[in-house]
């Protein structure tokens, strides 16, 4: 008999089978040693069941289909999802594990490639410093052909000069450097005799430019401190201005100031002065007389002129020097009055002193020059030490431009 035949055809022993299902597997378990469970079915009130059985005749009841019945036991159906769950959570957990492991790789990348290009890294390095080294060459060839194009211009310029050297005007645009060759002292005559005291000054020079109208033309002559050199007023010491001192001369006075500065030593006597600005005016770059800016030591220059008590040479000075700009020059302090007084009578001749506010012995040197040449001197202060001109260097240039050019 089949469970199938059963349900088909009684369904109250539809429930009663179902009823069966349930409780089959307790049964079963608690007599699978005795062979109880057996009598239990028997013992059951299924009539139908009981009527077969007594008209059969037949021996018990046939329990193949018990081993199905207990699988679709509902204890079955939790361990099937029991295993799915597990294998769910291994799913859950591998991806999990996968993501950190990803996460790892992309975040020490940079360490993991830095590893590995260290390994091979040797070759990579020298190829790197041979290209480097290849561009450098290059740009340093790029500067040379530059120097070089600039030297042929200069020296173009120089040779121009030289030959005609009222002509300045083609070269206004462009500074110069070169040298002139003064006599060792004496007379300033620089004889043949004494070449062996000849010395080569070193010069910067920016011409004025020209003009259509008739504009009259000043010649500005720039020393230096003992500190310093002609290059510092072609720096750009101050933040305050993106130009170099000479630059900005002819910036803001281009047809009315021609610029040189010299390395004329700060030891040098008046004698020598001369000299310079005699072979300068040979030359083209300067025409007497002239403004000179004395830095600091190097106004001793003009100190020893005047202090001089030559006659004709006090005469002298103001066929050279129109403007003598004495820049914080502390050998002014050496002056007598009665000096002082014999320049305050000079014609032709003005000085025009400079200091800065934080400088103390510009400070006295500018009073001294208003006090005893109040007729011939003007002052100014500028914001700065003793190197003023580096400190405030627009400022500077218009007080020295605009007094030359009055």
């Amino acid at each position: 008999m089949s469970l199938l035949g059963v349900t088909a055809k009684v369904e109250p022993e539809k429930e009663q089978a179902m009823s069966l299902v349930i409780t089959l597997p307790q049964s079963q378990s608690m007599s699978s040693s005795s062979g109880i469970g057996m009598t239990q079915i028997k013992n059951r009130n299924l009539p139908h069941a009981q009527q077969r059985n007594s008209n059969s005749n037949t021996s018990p009841i046939n329990t193949d289909h018990l081993t199905i019945l207990s699988s679709m036991h509902p204890i079955s159906r939790s361990s099937a999802r029991k295993s799915s769950q597990n294998k769910k959570a291994l799913l859950i957990r591998v991806t999990i594990i996968g993501v950190f492991i990803l996460s790892g790789v992309l975040l020490f990348s940079d360490q993991i490639l830095t590893s590995w290009n260290n390994t091979r890294g040797p070759a990579t390095a020298v190829v790197s410093k041979e290209k480097m080294l290849h561009q450098q060459q290059q740009q340093q060839q790029q500067r040379i052909n530059t120097n070089d194009f600039i030297v042929e211009e200069i020296d173009t310029i120089k040779n121009t000069m030289a030959g005609d050297g009222d002509n300045s005007n083609e070269q206004e645009d462009l500074m110069i450097e070169g040298t002139v060759i003064i006599g060792g002292g004496g007379d300033g005559e620089g004889d043949d005799d004494d070449d062996d005291d000849d010395q080569k000054i070193a010069y910067y020079h920016q011409a004025a430019a020209s003009s259509s109208t008739s504009i009259q033309q000043h010649s500005l002559v720039l020393l230096h401190g003992s500190k310093f050199t002609k290059e510092d007023w072609i720096q750009n010491s101050s933040s305050s201005t993106s130009k170099n001192i000479i630059s900005l001369f002819h910036q803001q006075f281009p047809y009315s100031i021609s610029i040189t500065a010299v390395d004329l030593p700060v030891k040098a006597d008046y004698n020598q002065l001369v000299s310079l600005l005699e072979a300068m005016q040979d030359k083209g770059l300067i025409s007497l007389p002239v403004s000179i800016v004395t830095p600091s030591a190097s106004g001793f220059i003009i100190v020893d002129w005047i202090m001089n008590d030559d006659q004709d040479v006090t005469n002298k000075l103001p066929t050279y020097i129109h403007t003598w700009i004495p820049v914080a020059s502390g050998s002014v302090l050496r002056f007598t009055n009665e000096q002082l007084t014999k320049i305050d009578l000079l014609e032709d001749f003005s000085i025009f002193a400079i200091n800065g506010n934080l400088d103390k012995m510009g400070k006295k040197v500018t009073k001294k020059l208003v006090k005893h040449t109040s007729t011939i001197t003007k002052s100014i202060e500028l914001k700065g030490g003793h190197p003023v001109y580096l400190d405030s260097p627009n400022e500077f240039v218009n007080a020295i431009g605009f007094e030359i050019t009055a």
